[in-house]
């Protein structure tokens, strides 16, 4: 029961943090080589460039948020929200 309740104070401290902070923490990222199509809700269509995108889901603090990367070799891991 202890070790719950420091996982779950933890979860709540990292999460006021990122919340606090404007800062975002990378979850998930999706890899779009050329020639894949692939719609992104608030992008549209992506995919079918040249050059490889990643689609990089973030956590930040209360809700996820995705973002679309080009001419990266991958998504980074902290942002800060602009």
């Amino acid at each position: 029961m202890r070790n719950a309740k420091l996982i779950i104070g933890a979860a709540i401290a990292f999460s006021l943090v990122l919340l606090l902070s404007g800062r975002r923490v990378l979850v998930w990222e999706t890899t779009i080589h050329p020639g894949e199509v692939y719609n992104v809700p608030g992008f549209g269509r992506v995919g079918p460039d040249e050059s490889t995108q990643f689609i990089c889901t973030y956590f930040t603090g209360r809700s996820f948020k995705k973002a679309v990367y080009w001419l990266r070799d991958q998504c980074p891991f902290i942002v800060t929200d602009e």
